[in-house]
């Protein structure tokens, strides 16, 4: 009896394919055992670190007690890790052991610190051992060496305060559009004068008024005299009070000419 080719190549191709699929599946199964072992082996990793850090909180000393308003502080720090200039990230994180403590860790060293009281209202941590300082403003932070005068790394931010920046400059182009449309309406924005009273509008003088014995206010100069009057300024009255300066305090007296 004589077998067909067609079926003794269909059996040998089965043959072929088996082991073929055998060995594809050994090889997913190993790669898949591999990937777990990875996975298995960074939550291991994390986990020694974390523990680590407990171990080495536990045995850092007690801090110093905390007033409330030091306490009150400790709630506005933000935490996490925040990036800085020239790719250096900073991480704030809670004491484990002692709250309202924080440790501050940059490149390879970890600062212990606590909320210290500020005149500007910002946020600032302090390391009194190490003398570094952690200043917290709303739209940045930056990390000093408070002993030798200089910043270690600044520019650092967290979420929070990327936030707190985008609006700070959305409001300042909205107060620029509002002054740019108010000059082409031609409506004068003042200055302040630095002395708390608003200057005068534009295009309009002050002057003052000489004040005489018998009148309360007298033409100060020729143009606000009556028609027909002489030009320049008039003679000083025996007895005439000196005029007045604009910023409330008299001028010096006019010398009356001896007759």
């Amino acid at each position: 009896m004589r077998v067909a080719p067609a079926l003794v190549l269909a059996a040998l191709s089965l043959a072929l394919a088996v082991p073929a699929a055998s060995a594809a599946s050994k090889k997913s199964s190993a790669k898949s055992a591999a990937s777990g072992g990875k996975s298995a082996a960074k939550s291991a990793k994390r986990s020694a670190g974390k523990a680590a850090a407990a171990a080495t909180a536990a045995r850092e000393p007690a801090g110093p007690t905390l007033s409330p308003l030091q306490m009150e502080i400790a709630n506005q720090v933000q935490t996490g890790t925040a990036d800085c200039e020239f790719d250096q990230t900073v991480s704030v994180q809670p004491h484990l052991t002692q709250p309202g403590h924080f440790r501050v860790r940059y490149r390879s060293t970890t600062y212990t610190m606590v909320p210290e009281e500020t005149s500007t209202g910002a946020v600032r941590l302090h390391d009194a051992k190490a003398g570094v300082t952690w200043l917290q403003i709303p739209v940045k932070s930056m990390l000093m060496n408070a002993r030798q005068g200089r910043r270690m790394v600044d520019a650092c931010t967290q979420p929070g305060q990327r936030m707190a920046a985008a609006q700070a400059e959305a409001a300042a182009a909205l107060a620029a559009a509002q002054a740019a449309q108010a000059r082409a309406a031609g409506v004068a924005v003042a200055a302040p004068t630095g002395l708390g009273i608003a200057p005068p509008p534009q295009g309009v003088a002050a002057a003052a008024t000489p004040l005489t014995p018998g009148a309360l206010a007298a033409p100060a100069d020729a143009a606000s005299a009556a028609p027909g009057t002489a030009s320049g300024p008039a003679p000083a009255a025996s007895g005439a009070l000196p005029a007045a300066t604009g910023w409330g305090t008299p001028a010096p007296a006019t010398a009356t000419p001896a007759r």
